[in-house]
């Protein structure tokens, strides 16, 4: 996954229509600048090529194409503009104007979007279903004086979007440090509160969050030839009275015995 950043989003009150839709021309640049990149250095490889070929047939006075600059950033963001097996691009947006930028964004550049934060998702359901991104609802466990981008925060975003269609739907912490994962079971409860079917909400943070990565293949859910990494609890997941009876790391019982 490549993470882009530009102007933050999530800056509070600093945060206006204009400076959004600055950050989405910065964003443009960005990446029109990695695609001017990558379509120099394949030229350069066919000029290359022509080069050698004409060299062993024993052309004389054969002036070397010149290499172009090399900048590796832009060529990790080049790889985000190569189709089918491009990297999935992350970018966070919050209010309507930001989602509809990036949706705009990923349709004029063929990218694969995973759109994080969509606090104000609720209003964009049926773009954001017709995009085909993956989405990261969050964080649902909101606390402190709200940002500019926080302000329409509700709990039943992630339902909306759920109703709307959207296929891939994952739920995220978006805490400062790990510790924050400790909380991704009462955010995916919080969205059942708001109206996400509960067993969409286990969904959001097991294969949902997997898709989202592209990760599903390895992780997310309990199949063959997957890592076997799960609990077994004594309830249902969002009830606080149910307890972890057994931990399995690796298919290996750690914690509450068992084969």
């Amino acid at each position: 996954l490549i993470s882009i950043a530009t102007a933050s989003e999530t800056s509070g009150d600093t945060s206006t229509a204009a400076g959004r839709h600055e950050a989405y021309r910065q964003l443009v640049q960005l990446l029109e600048g990695a695609h001017a990149h990558k379509e120099a250095w394949e030229k350069h490889a066919r000029e290359r090529k022509e080069y050698e070929a004409r060299k062993t047939a024993g052309e004389k006075n054969l002036k070397e194409p010149p290499k172009p600059a090399r900048d590796p950033a832009k060529d990790v963001v080049a790889r985000a503009l190569d189709g089918v097996d491009s990297l999935p691009v992350r970018l966070e947006a919050h209010a309507a104007d930001s989602i509809g930028y990036a949706l705009r964004l990923a349709a004029d550049l063929k990218l694969r979007l995973v759109l994080e934060g969509l606090t104000e998702g609720f209003e964009c359901g049926e773009a954001l279903s017709r995009s085909k991104a993956a989405l990261v609802v969050g964080p649902l466990l909101r606390y402190g004086t709200a940002t500019a981008e926080t302000l329409r925060h509700t709990t039943s975003c992630a339902a909306a979007l759920a109703k709307a269609g959207v296929g891939v739907l994952a739920i995220g912490s978006f805490g400062k440090d790990a510790g924050a994962s400790r909380f991704l079971a009462e955010a995916a409860g919080t969205a059942a509160s708001g109206g996400l079917p509960p067993e969409r909400a286990l969904e959001a943070i097991t294969i949902g969050a997997a898709r989202a990565l592209g990760l599903d293949g390895e992780i997310g859910s309990l199949k063959k030839g997957k890592r076997a990494d799960f609990l077994v609890l004594s309830g249902e997941p969002f009830d606080a009275r149910s307890v972890v009876e057994r931990t399995f790391v690796d298919g290996v019982a750690v914690h509450g015995g068992g084969p």
